[in-house]
Parts: structure tokens; C-alpha cells; sequence
């Protein structure tokens, strides 16, 4: 299903958008932003082959990655990519949140170039918990990556933890953190609040807050006798 906000439309990739990734995984500017990898030259054949794979998979069992394009509302143009990866549904945890903003294609935006970014990700955010209904979702940035540390916080994610001196870049070891967010903390953000307010999204209201129910009474409810398969 496609996300629509004000400025920006979360849908699925396609042929067309396969050249954008080809130029974003060749911009050095966006590579020394990654995590991990040894830096190499990914070509048009290379990207097909793999979408051409990804789509005769078989989906008979539930993904463990979840990716969108994030295209321009007004004329579905891609100007990035947001997804999830590693998503354990026992467990309700999605460990690796990825998210790229083309600051080029949007450079003549101007301020809109923050609203692209934050509304891609509270619109990929509130569909993972509100109705994938994942408990936990972690993110894990560079330290000198203040752009993505500042979105993500204002998100309500926190910082877990620091894997240090773990990359290399331009010829020094750097740090990276380790983030985490809960369902509960995304939708108490008052940021997030604004911006589902703004985007006319309702949080989810009918989820039981395990904090508050230890200290008031709440009804014992039994699970189903059966689930059904993701």
C-alpha cells in the first residue's frame, strides 16, 4: 500500500527508479554516510538483476525487509528510499531502519527539504507500529551524521548504546550509535504528535499501556485459539 503525506508519497520501486539507486550508490558524498561495506562501482545490470529477482520470489512467508521509494506528491519522482530490515515477527523487532533524502534533487526546496525527510519517516514509522504492529524498531548512524541523529530523536528514538572507533572513513575510525524505539515512545513524541496531526493520522488509541496496567486494574484478555500467518 502507497503512504501519502503533504509533500511526499511512500510507494514501491520500480524499473524506472532503478537508475536513481544507481546514482545514489555511486554518490560519494551519500556512500560515506553508510554503515558498512566495501566501497564499489554498482551498475544498472547489477541493480535489475536483483529487482528481477526480488519480484519472483517466493512471498508465501512473511519478508524480513520492507522498502519504499519516496517520490515527490505532486509528481511521483523519486527522491529517496526508506525501508527496514531484519525484521523478526516473533519478537515484533525491526533492527536496521534505512532512510536516504537526494539533498540534490531537492535542493532548490529549501526548508520543504526537512519536511521531505520527516514526513517519509513518520509515515513509514506509523505504518511499521500502528498497522504491521511492531513493538520495537532500531536504527544505528555514524557519529558525524548530525542530520539523521537530530530526525531520529525528535522521533523519540534513543540512544542505546556506542560502537566505538567501528567504521573507517577518510582515513580515521569513527564512531557509530546504536538506537532504539519503542511503539509506545514513537506515539508519546510530541513532534510525532504534531506530525500526525498535521498529516491527518490517528495513532493507534486502543493499545493497552503495560506500564499504566501495573498500576490499575485491567481485563485479563485470552488469546485466540489460533493466529494468522504474516
Amino acid at each position: 500500500m502507497e503512504l501519502i503525506g503533504k509533500f511526499v508519497k511512500l510507494r514501491a520501486k520500480t524499473r524506472e527508479d532503478l537508475a536513481l539507486y544507481v546514482r545514489w550508490l555511486n554518490d560519494p558524498f551519500l556512500l560515506a554516510l553508510l554503515q558498512s561495506g566495501v566501497p564499489q562501482p554498482i551498475t544498472l545490470e547489477w541493480l535489475t538483476t536483483r529487482f528481477e529477482r526480488q519480484l519472483t520470489s517466493d512471498w508465501s512467508d512473511a519478508p524480513t525487509e520492507l522498502g519504499y521509494v519516496v517520490s515527490e506528491l505532486r509528481d511521483n519522482r523519486g527522491v529517496g528510499c526508506i525501508g527496514l530490515q531484519h525484521i523478526d515477527w516473533k519478537n515484533r523487532c525491526g533492527s536496521q531502519l534505512f532512510f536516504l533524502i537526494d539533498h540534490r534533487a531537492l535542493r532548490n526546496h529549501g526548508l520543504a527539504y526537512g519536511f521531505y525527510a520527516a514526513e517519509a519517516i513518520v509515515l513509514f514509522l506509523n505504518f511499521a507500529f500502528g498497522e504491521l504492529n511492531l513493538h520495537r524498531i532500531e536504527a544505528e548512524t555514524l557519529a558525524y551524521n548530525r542530520n539523521v541523529l537530530r530526525a531520529i530523536e525528535k522521533m523519540g528514538f534513543r540512544c542505546e548504546g556506542t560502537k566505538r572507533e567501528c567504521i573507517y572513513r577518510a582515513g580515521r575510525y569513527v564512531d557509530s550509535y546504536c538506537y532504539g524505539l519503542l511503539q509506545s515512545e514513537f506515539y508519546q513524541s510530541h513532534y510525532v504528535k504534531w506530525m500526525l496531526n498535521r498529516l491527518g493520522l490517528e495513532p493507534d488509541t486502543h493499545k493497552i499501556d503495560l506500564n499504566q496496567s501495573q498500576k490499575e486494574e485491567v481485563p485479563c484478555i485470552s488469546p485466540g485459539s489460533s493466529s494468522s500467518a504474516l
